[in-house]
Parts: C-alpha cells; sequence; structure tokens
C-alpha cells in the first residue's frame, strides 16, 4: 500500500468514526490492503458477543460465532490477555498444532478459508473489549504488522469516537425524555439562538408569546428578541453557576408576560419559570 492509500484509507477509517454504519466498506477497504478475506470489528466479553461487522463473513457463521463459538476460539482467548493495542497474530500467541486440532478452527475457521488470523484490542471498558481482527488464508508476515502499526492508532481513535458519540446519543435521549415529562418549559439552544430541543410544555409558549424564525427563538417584537440574544449570548460566556436576568417576553394586554431564564451548561438552556405560563388569578 503506497502512501496515497494510507492516506485514502485512514480518511474512510475516520469517516466510520463519525458514521458507524460506514464500518461493512472500511473494513473491506483494510481486508483487502491485508490481502485477507475479511476484516472484523467487534465489541465481546468472556461470554458476550453483542456487536460483530464482518461485511465478508457468511451471516450464519456470524451467528453462530456469537451464540456458540467465541468462548472456544483459542486466538481470542490468548490476544485478549494482552495489553490494548498489542497486535499479534496466531502463530505468536499459541502454537499451530494446538489451533489446528481445536474446535473452533476445524468448524468455524476452515469452512469459510480462514486459515490464519491477526488481530488486536482497540479499546477496553471493564470486562468489555473492542477486537480488530484479520483473518486470512496464508500466514501473516512482518509487512503485515508494519501495516497495522501504520493504521492502528486511526482504528482505535475511531471506536473510542464512536463510542463517544453513542454514550452522548444516549445520554441525550434520556436528558430530552426527562425534560418532556416535566411541567416547567425548557428550551435548549446554541449560542446563535438556534432551538435545538424544546420540551412539551413549551408549546403554550410558542402558540403566545415566543416565535421562531427560521429555527432562531424570537419574542414578541424586536426589541424583546435583541434582549434575548443578548442574554442567551451572555450566558454561553458565563460560568455554569452564574444566574442571568430573567428575559420578559410579553403575551398581549390581558395576559401577564412569559419569564425566561438563560442558563449556561453543557448546552445552553432557556427555562420559563412555571408560574409565568398561568393566566392572571389563576394558582
Amino acid at each position: 500500500m503506497n502512501q496515497d492509500e494510507l492516506l485514502a484509507l485512514i480518511d474512510q477509517i475516520y469517516g466510520a468514526a463519525a458514521d458507524i454504519d460506514r464500518w461493512p466498506v472500511v473494513l473491506q477497504t483494510i481486508a483487502d490492503a491485508f490481502g485477507a478475506g475479511d476484516a472484523s470489528l467487534s465489541a465481546v466479553s468472556q461470554r458476550d458477543v453483542p456487536w460483530l461487522v464482518a461485511p465478508r463473513t457468511d451471516p450464519a457463521f456470524l451467528q453462530s460465532y456469537g451464540a456458540y463459538y467465541h468462548p472456544l476460539n483459542l486466538f481470542w482467548q490468548r490476544a485478549a490477555s494482552l495489553p490494548v493495542g498489542t497486535v499479534v497474530t496466531d502463530r505468536m500467541v499459541l502454537p499451530k498444532e494446538t489451533l489446528h486440532s481445536s474446535p473452533f478452527f476445524n468448524e468455524w475457521s476452515r469452512p469459510q478459508g480462514y486459515l490464519s488470523v491477526m488481530g488486536a484490542t482497540l479499546l477496553a471498558d471493564d470486562d468489555w473489549r473492542v477486537e480488530f481482527v484479520v483473518p486470512g488464508k496464508h500466514e501473516f508476515g512482518p509487512e503485515h504488522l508494519k501495516l497495522y502499526e501504520a493504521i492502528a492508532p486511526h482504528l482505535k481513535r475511531a471506536v473510542q469516537l464512536n463510542h463517544r458519540l453513542q454514550t452522548l446519543a444516549l445520554d441525550r435521549h434520556y436528558s430530552f425524555a426527562a425534560l418532556d415529562s416535566i411541567g416547567q418549559g425548557v428550551l435548549v439552544v446554541d449560542f446563535r439562538a438556534r432551538v435545538l430541543f424544546a420540551n412539551r410544555a413549551c408549546d403554550s409558549a410558542f402558540a403566545d408569546g415566543l416565535r421562531l424564525d427560521d429555527g432562531v427563538l424570537c419574542g414578541a417584537s424586536a426589541a424583546e428578541t435583541a434582549r434575548l440574544h443578548l442574554a442567551i449570548a451572555a450566558s454561553a460566556q458565563a460560568d455554569e453557576s452564574d444566574m442571568r436576568d430573567s428575559v420578559g417576553i410579553s403575551r398581549g394586554a390581558f395576559k401577564s408576560a412569559l419569564s425566561l431564564l438563560a442558563r449556561q451548561a453543557e448546552l445552553m438552556r432557556l427555562m420559563l419559570t412555571r408560574e409565568h405560563w398561568a393566566r392572571p388569578g389563576r394558582n
């Protein structure tokens, strides 16, 4: 693989870091670079395989691997005890005779033409590990180990980013679900006042006072909008604990104004205080 091809492969790897659905295409490119039948990424523990991507492996074999053969994989047993990032071939961690006499090799690897294997752990989290594995028809040599060393930092960073993005997405899902269940109006906006999230309690505010202009949060008048945007900008620059004055948003002559409190946290939130949702005279 020449320098331009290597750079193109690294670019693909970072594409998969941002979009986990790109891994099948990237893994096929990696397999071709190693002259291998396939390349795989998996999340595994001693007993379980909840996530496994091996785009050229028969799906029935992938299912049987997760259901039965994973604990019998001698190569994984040996490689999993090594420090994260250590790349090895099967010949480096167990005798050839031991490998070829194992049920895993004869019942799972050999029928697919996977006669050798190289791999490494990219990420370890408690008893879970993210594994990169390349099964091949021929033994892997120094040139293959050298190629792995060239892409290893990028593979590791990519799976770390996948993990981080999935965690953030899950946290965001549950955080927004919790915000949606409370009676207080909560808006999540960026520093430009573009609305990223509004819980259900905000519906009446958008029908009566607040408005959106091409996704940007605005008040009932130009002056109110200016004050609101200034409060958002100030909160974006403030310390997390720094409270800001509330911003009033008028709702007409016979209704009390909405009161919005801008605060900066991981994202800046506009919290509409509950007492200002009520009409005058209501408790």
